[in-house]
């Protein structure tokens, strides 16, 4: 068997798999400084349902799941709070993951620009272009059906693309 078959208490399903859904809500927000709150509501919601996983070998799939529904959530009222003036963001944070100062600023352009979009049309665009997920495994973490999918995806495409023009 191999580890990530494994049964695990939750403190140690927590600490497999912390750094993943950090990294997830990363990508998802664009806010370095929405992580810590994202990583602790993601792992609120999943120890309500963890004692009914069956297959330990699931869990890892179980959890994005459940992290990609909490950034759909968030990116919703993030962007009422915006249109309501209550959300103002920070300027971008620079990614430890930019190699220079131009990756930065393309960077920032980009996570500007995703602002601007729907929270499921944001993430699934996220998890096509950013995490190289194909449209069907796509479709199976957000609870959408493929058509669907490939409309967020058009969507987002199209909406990117008129923003990153102006």
């Amino acid at each position: 068997m191999r580890p990530e078959e494994a049964p695990l208490g939750f403190d140690d399903f927590f600490r497999r798999y912390h750094r993943l859904v950090a990294a997830i809500g990363l990508r998802m927000l664009g806010r370095p400084s929405d992580v810590d709150d994202f990583v602790q509501d993601v792992f609120l919601e999943a120890h309500r349902g963890y004692a009914k996983i069956r297959e330990p070998g699931a869990a890892k799939g179980w959890l994005r799941a459940i992290a990609v529904r909490v950034a759909i959530r968030r990116l919703r009222r993030r962007r009422l709070a915006a249109a309501l003036g209550l959300d103002r963001p920070d300027p971008l944070e620079t990614s430890p993951y930019a190699a220079n100062q131009e990756q930065v600023v393309l960077l920032q352009q980009i996570y500007r620009a995703l602002e601007h979009l729907p929270a499921k049309a944001r993430v699934v665009w996220v998890l096509r272009v950013i995490e190289g997920e194909k449209l069907e495994d796509i479709a199976t973490i957000t609870g959408m059906g493929l058509s669907s999918v490939k409309r967020q995806l058009n969507t987002a495409t199209e909406g990117l693309e008129g923003v990153l023009r102006e």
